[in-house]
């Protein structure tokens, strides 16, 4: 089925060549034009200014050439905002050669805006030859808030996940490198996506010694487990759920209370991806041309 579409797709791609007069060939013409990222939903926190390590799943068919030297720029898209991006890679592709397609993963790092919340739902990318790219995403909210006393030297995470299945559990390490008790009093969530959230702490990283209350410490690490309970209305309306998930902890100490990033990039909330949803990805992305 999905060399069928691969070859349905070419021969959309050569027609439009031929009726437009285009002396490119085909090769050039194809280029990008299969690009299929998947479209992730998305909760992201982080200060003024702050850069977001993102990286972003996407496919391909492996007769479209995608390289990092063809990218000029990249900004990602909502209604009245426009967010800019840095840092830009790919990382090297895994190849389907049985099904003719690759797997690949677009990083690049958002440039937090003034404080405020900003929703997003595509990615522009500007190509070199002039051409940009446009493609959905899902809806994913970036909240900003003004930078705090806390900073990586502090406090900081030193041990997560970066890619998991799961969307209702998160295990973060963090060090406290201050000289007084902190303690974790409220972590942040969208009410679309979750009902409230449960903390465990625990005084080793392999979770077997639980240790009562949120605090860490002067000098200490502790590890913790944030179990999210899942809105019903949200996940049940996905046949396939793809997340990006950076929430906001807040710290308190004696002298002062201020907000962190859970971790140091967003979490990739990622189940398998089914060569159904891989087809139909691509299908999509060829008819949006």
């Amino acid at each position: 089925m999905l060399k069928k579409a691969i070859i349905v797709f070419l021969a959309i791609v050569l027609s439009l060549c031929h009726l437009s007069g285009c002396v490119k060939s085909p090769q050039e013409i194809a280029k990008w034009n299969s690009f299929s990222p998947v479209p992730f939903d998305g909760y992201i926190c982080g200060f003024e200014t702050q850069k977001i390590l993102i990286q972003l799943p996407f496919f391909y068919l492996s007769v479209d050439p995608i390289e990092i030297d063809d990218i000029s720029n990249i900004v990602l898209r909502g209604t009245n905002t426009i967010l800019c991006c840095d840092d830009i890679n790919i990382l090297h592709p895994h190849k389907n050669i049985d099904r003719g397609y690759c797997l690949s993963t677009l990083t690049f790092r958002v440039i937090m805006p003034s404080p405020g919340s900003y929703v997003i739902n595509r990615i522009l990318i500007t190509l070199c030859d002039n051409r940009t790219i446009e493609r959905a995403l899902g809806d994913i909210m970036f909240e900003v808030v003004k930078s705090t006393d806390w900073n990586d030297s502090i406090f900081f995470a030193s041990n997560f996940m970066i890619n998991q299945v799961d969307y209702s559990a998160i295990k973060v390490t963090y060090v406290n490198n201050s000289s007084e008790v902190t303690e974790i009093t409220k972590v942040s969530y969208l009410d679309n996506m979750y009902s409230g959230v449960n903390i465990e702490k625990f005084i080793d990283v392999g979770c077997t010694t639980p240790e009562e209350g949120l605090w860490i410490p002067a000098g200490a690490n502790r590890t913790f487990v944030f179990s999210f309970v899942p809105n019903d209305n949200f996940f049940s309306k996905k046949d396939e759920f793809f997340l990006f998930l950076l929430p906001f902890v807040e710290i308190t100490s004696d002298s002062t209370t201020g907000f962190v990033p859970m971790q140091s990039q967003a979490l990739i909330i990622q189940p398998p991806f089914s060569e159904r949803y891989v087809e139909k990805l691509l299908i999509n992305s060829s008819n949006s041309q």
